[in-house]
């Protein structure tokens, strides 16, 4: 890990002041790896945690695993060599599995909903294949009846031979959660927008293009942009009523009153990774650099620069995980930003897979930069 700065100085009593000098550790602590997945369960693509388990997506299964790496089920999703399974999202009491599609033909999405205790198929959806969708960019439960799923848009054939991607709209589905039956599709999002996510809060569902739209889900249309002016966001993170918005400022929300509660700039563009405690709000940026904001005011209590750029961060047990792109792990301290741990999870990354991620569970850390491995937490 690089060097850092010292925390605001306010009368914040949660702000602790950091070590000086070269201290590098504050007490010994061991984060070693206690599993690699990848060599049991074949390539992974995408992890998923839940309250208790881990949910691993390979190219054509899902695993449900214990914290500590046991197999509880696996359920193969019968894909073809033009299939992959994407992502996977934990709802309710489904799993939700987008897999990719590719080929020559018009392509399409379909998402697969799986049991969350026995792993049993429960239903399947299918894009509008005339769109040529290849992939759900975002899931999400947002009441028990309803699911969202956002998708890249499609190529749109003017009758001719060909397709340009400029015509491509964004298309939100809304899905039944018991039947996996299409409610409605919506395209009205304005102009070409990234998909950030998808929140829900009191059953009342919001999705970021960009700009936040809050949704009538009866109707299957926008209610209003909630974002102020022309700010564009690129991903966010709910606690409570408020939800965490970053793009080049990081926004509190609060989706009771409409209202934004704070809005700071942020010193380069964001990597996206982007956690929440009960008392800070963990954001990084490209330049390497991981902040601990206070939810109350968005002021950073502490700063600390990362020795590369930060592809993930994760939050657990008052530690801050940081991944670098290239596979080094380090620990910060979530009230003050000291320095816990720092090592390298691996020594290559599968550059053909390309996945990395990083999830907290317990006492347990699972990073998956191609090799899914699996680190007990512990403090000696």
């Amino acid at each position: 890990m690089g060097s850092r700065s010292t925390p605001e100085a306010d009368s914040n009593p949660e702000t602790v002041t950091p070590p000086r000098g070269d201290t590098r550790t504050v007490t010994p602590f061991t984060g070693e790896v206690t599993r690699s997945l990848v060599g049991e369960f074949g390539r992974i693509n995408t992890v998923a945690a839940g309250d208790t388990t881990y949910y691993l997506g390979g190219p054509d299964a899902v695993r449900r695993l214990t914290p500590d790496g046991g197999l509880v089920w696996a359920t193969d999703l019968d894909v073809d060599d033009n299939d992959h399974v994407a992502t996977v999202t934990v709802g309710d009491s489904l799993v939700l599995c987008a897999v990719e599609t590719y080929g020559d033909e018009a392509t399409h999405a379909r998402l697969v909903a799986l049991d969350r205790e026995t792993g049993a198929k429960r239903w399947e959806f299918r894009t509008q294949t005339q769109h040529g969708e290849s992939r759900l960019d975002a899931v999400g439960q947002v009441s028990p009846e309803l699911i969202f799923a956002g998708t890249d848009g499609g190529y749109e054939s003017d009758g001719g031979d060909e397709s340009t991607e400029d015509d491509r709209p964004e298309r939100l589905y809304a899905i039944d959660a018991e039947t996996g039956d299409g409610l409605w599709t919506m395209t009205d999002f304005a102009g070409k927008a990234t998909f950030g996510g998808i929140f829900a809060f009191r059953n009342e569902p919001y999705v970021l293009y960009n700009h936040l739209y809050k949704i009538d889900a009866e109707a299957g249309r926008s209610r209003h942009v909630v974002a102020p002016g022309s700010r564009d966001f690129s991903g966010g993170v709910r606690h409570g009523e408020l939800l965490y918005l970053t793009g080049e400022t990081v926004q509190a929300y609060n989706m009771v009153t409409g209202s934004v509660r704070w809005e700071t700039d942020r010193s380069a563009m964001p990597t996206g990774a982007m956690q929440v405690g009960t008392r800070h709000l963990f954001v990084a940026t490209e330049d390497g650099t991981v902040a601990g904001l206070r939810t109350d005011d968005g002021r950073a209590a502490w700063r600390v620069t990362a020795s590369e750029p930060v592809l993930e961060l994760g939050y657990g047990a008052g530690l801050v995980w940081i991944l670098g792109e290239s596979g080094t792990l380090q620990a910060v301290r979530a009230d003050d930003g000291s320095i816990r741990h720092d090592s390298t999870v691996s020594n290559a990354v599968d550059a053909a897979n390309g996945f990395r991620s990083l999830y907290t569970l317990q006492d347990t850390v699972l990073v998956d930069d191609g090799w899914a491995q699996l680190f007990r937490v512990s403090s000696a």
